[in-house]
């Protein structure tokens, strides 16, 4: 992560607008470093990871609520609670912020709803990472209270993507949980060779999806969330225009790139309604960063959900039960990277690394902790012999 943070920095130095990158860099550091650091300092228990699970699901359930009353009354509520002037003012000193507030909620003929997010692609994006959190819960709470919040967070998911009409969330969605679901079957079969329920849950697993796809491709509503309707070839034919208008400039410094924060103005792409927008953050790090920014971020995403899979597949301890949902959150997001450029989920998903991180240490931990009680039982054993060894030796010497 720090030689992210160092590409990063680095490419302030090749930006057109010194002041701009330089301003962006400062808010990656305080967004993004500040939550990973603070994980990975204040995290050191389980009892602190489940309070950190715990208090991600509460925050799911609130967007969510937010969400739907602003579905229900077609009207962006987190708006409305900002005062009018200062609101006013804010738009006048931000032009984006401005068409951003001002932008067509309707898409397909349904009203999509942000929730306290600044785009209803967003708060997509956090459900589809929320989701594996409360299957922790649904499959490793050890409370029925703990199983109900990780019930409640998945139906809420459900819930938040139908009313965001996001369709990448939709689809990490998914990814992730069907990923869950196979990782659960293989660590419970590991840890229960003898016992059907692994079994059983692959044939519910199966039945499940085979049943959201039929009710997806049946239900115009949600066909039009997960695939798309008419409205949306607009949206893909403007992914693909982006593309070819980066591209001159990617291979104009494909290294460097043009400075943190600057991938909109280099690429000069307009929405019909004449926001400027970028709608991949693949391209976003290839401009800003160039290739050294895009492998390292794609590096710590690929890391993080490498060490979770691992270690949530061999470590039969309940502390890394924790590892599996982690990894399909991540995972969820990694996948929304490819077709979203909005980085209001940065903060969770850097907060989510540090935690990844957390239970690496804490495995590695009582793994070097099992090495030195054997050691040490090892080395009693080796004490008490030793004597009636000797002795034994120096009687056949006298012998």
């Amino acid at each position: 992560m720090a030689l992210f943070f160092f590409v990063a920095f680095a490419s302030i130095f090749f930006s057109q607008n010194l002041s701009a990158s330089t301003s962006q860099f400062v808010e990656i550091c305080l967004n993004w470093g500040v939550p990973f650091l603070a994980c990975i300092l204040v995290v050191e228990s389980e009892a602190d990871m489940l309070t950190l699970w715990q208090a991600i699901a509460c925050f799911a359930i609130l967007v969510t609520a937010v969400g739907v009353v602003e579905f229900a009354t077609q009207h962006r509520i987190a708006v409305d609670v900002i005062p009018k002037g200062l609101l006013a003012s804010m738009m006048d000193a931000n032009p984006s912020l401005a068409d951003l507030v001002n932008a067509n909620p309707f898409r397909n003929g349904f009203y999509r709803a942000s929730s306290i997010f600044n785009v209803p692609l967003s708060f997509g994006e956090f459900a589809a990472m929320a989701a594996p959190i409360g299957g922790f819960f649904v499959l490793h709470g050890e409370r029925p209270r703990d199983r109900i919040l990780g019930a409640t967070v998945l139906i809420c998911a459900v819930v938040s993507l139908f009313v965001s009409g996001s369709r990448g969330g939709s689809l990490a969605f998914l990814l992730a949980m069907p990923t869950l679901a196979c990782l659960w079957i293989v660590r419970y079969s590991r840890m229960n060779p003898r016992s059907l329920v692994g079994a059983i849950g692959a044939t519910v697993m199966l039945f499940g999806l085979a049943s959201a796809i039929t009710l997806i491709l049946t239900w115009k509503r949600l066909s039009n969330v997960v695939i798309g309707g008419g409205d949306s070839a607009a949206s893909n034919d403007g992914r693909l225009a982006q593309w070819t208008l980066a591209w001159p400039h990617i291979l104009d410094n494909p290294i460097a790139g043009h400075g943190v924060g600057m991938a909109g103005e280099v690429i000069n792409y307009h929405q019909p309604g004449g926001l400027l927008t970028v709608d991949s953050y693949v391209l976003t790090l290839l401009v800003d960063t160039g290739f050294p920014g895009l492998l390292l971020f794609a590096g710590v995403l690929s890391m993080a959900i490498w060490m979770c899979v691992r270690l949530y597949l061999r470590d039969e301890d309940r502390r890394a039960a924790f590892a599996g949902p982690l990894a399909c959150s991540i995972l969820a997001f990694a996948f929304y990277r490819l077709v979203l450029s909005q980085q209001e989920n940065h903060t969770l998903f850097l907060v989510l690394v540090g935690a990844a991180f957390v239970l690496a240490r804490s495995a590695r931990e009582r793994a070097d902790d099992k090495v030195r009680v054997a050691s040490g039982r090892m080395d009693k054993k080796a004490r008490g012999a030793s004597p009636r060894g000797g002795a034994g030796a120096a009687d056949r010497q006298s012998r």
